[in-house]
C-alpha cells in the first residue's frame, strides 16, 4: 500500500484545501478519520471516488483502494528554443540531449504524451508570455492541433511562437511583443515551416 499521507499531501495542495480539517469538512467526515486512514494505511472505497475527483490527474492502481499519484520526465535537448534569433536545426532527433525534467502530471490540463522534451528559451519576441531563460515542454509532433504555443522551424531557425489560423486557413506565427515581426504561412509550406512540437507547458 502507498503511503497515505503523501497522498493526502497531495489533495490538499491540488484541492487548495489549507487543512486537514477543511478537506475533512469536504468529504463530509471527522477530521479523525483521515488520521485513522495513515494508521490503517487504507482509504475507504466510499471516499475514493471524491479523492479521485480532486486528484484529476491521478490513476487508480491494480488495488481498488490505493491510488497512485503519477510523474512524468522531459527530455532536456542542449540548443536554446528561439524567442527571437536561434540556432538552426533541422529535426529533433540531431539535438544533443542533456538531462530529464521529472514533472508532476498534475502540472497538465490533460494527460500528458509518454514523450517529452523541453528546450530553453532565449530572446524577447514572446514577452509577457514568455521570459528569456524560462523553460518549454512540449510533446513530439509534427502536426497543427489548434491554436497554442509551438516549437517550430521557421527557416532554418528552431523558434518558439504562437499559432493561430486566420479565416483563409492560413497559419498566423505570432510574436507576443508587438516589437518583433509576425508571419503568415500556408499550413502545407514545408520549405520555410515546420512544427516540432506543441508546448504543453512552460517553467520559469
Amino acid at each position: 500500500m502507498e503511503n497515505i499521507e503523501e497522498i493526502i499531501e497531495k489533495v490538499l495542495f491540488v484541492g487548495g484545501f489549507k487543512t486537514k480539517k477543511n478537506l475533512a469538512e469536504y468529504l463530509g467526515i471527522d477530521p479523525s478519520a483521515i488520521n485513522q486512514w495513515n494508521k490503517s494505511k487504507n482509504i475507504p472505497t466510499n471516499h475514493l471516488k471524491k479523492i479521485e475527483e480532486i486528484l484529476e490527474c491521478t490513476q487508480k492502481t491494480q488495488s481498488p483502494t490505493s491510488l497512485h499519484v503519477n510523474t512524468i520526465t522531459a527530455t532536456k535537448l542542449s540548443p536554446h528554443v528561439s524567442a527571437g534569433n536561434g540556432s538552426n536545426i533541422e529535426s529533433i532527433d540531431s539535438v544533443e540531449k542533456m538531462g530529464e525534467f521529472v514533472l508532476d502530471v498534475c502540472t497538465f490540463k490533460t494527460p500528458p504524451p509518454s514523450k517529452l522534451f523541453a528546450m530553453q528559451v532565449d530572446g524577447y519576441s514572446m514577452t509577457p508570455m514568455i521570459f528569456p531563460d524560462s523553460w518549454v515542454v512540449f510533446d513530439d509532433t509534427t502536426q497543427f492541433k489548434g491554436d497554442g504555443l509551438y516549437v517550430i522551424n521557421w527557416r532554418n531557425v528552431l523558434m518558439v511562437k504562437l499559432l493561430q489560423v486566420n479565416s483563409e486557413g492560413m497559419i498566423r506565427i505570432v510574436s507576443a511583443n508587438k516589437e518583433y515581426e509576425s508571419y503568415t504561412v500556408s499550413p502545407d509550406d514545408q520549405s520555410v515551416f515546420r512544427i516540432f512540437g506543441k508546448v504543453l507547458r512552460t517553467i520559469i
